[in-house]
């Protein structure tokens, strides 16, 4: 749990989109500094929700079910999370141009 009493939750959907940009930047771009540094990024961003949890928009799509997803971007990607009490549920990690509204 974090000092202001957020407990990050990376969902099983979400660990294995990062595990897959992490390959796909690693092996099939060749560049696994660019594919650490985006990683890094990822728990940067982790630690900015952490400290700031509703600073981010909702999800404002009408193809989105979920209303209280939050999205935050990184880079080139998005992260997808919800506000649980003292709990911050990561849903997925997707890449920005992407229809995402058939994965939420």
């Amino acid at each position: 749990m974090t000092e202001n009493g957020y407990e990050i939750k990376i969902f099983p959907l979400a660990r294995l989109d990062m595990e897959q940009i992490f390959e796909y930047i690693a092996v099939n771009l060749c560049n696994p500094t660019a594919a650490i540094r985006q990683i890094n990024n990822f728990e940067k961003a982790l630690e900015y929700v952490c400290i700031f949890p509703e600073s981010c928009p909702y999800v404002n799509n009408e193809y989105v079910n979920d209303k209280s997803l939050r999205k935050l971007v990184v880079n080139n990607y998005i992260i997808f999370y919800r506000v649980k009490k003292t709990e911050i549920q990561i849903v997925r990690v997707l890449y920005g141009m992407r229809n995402y509204e058939d994965l939420l």
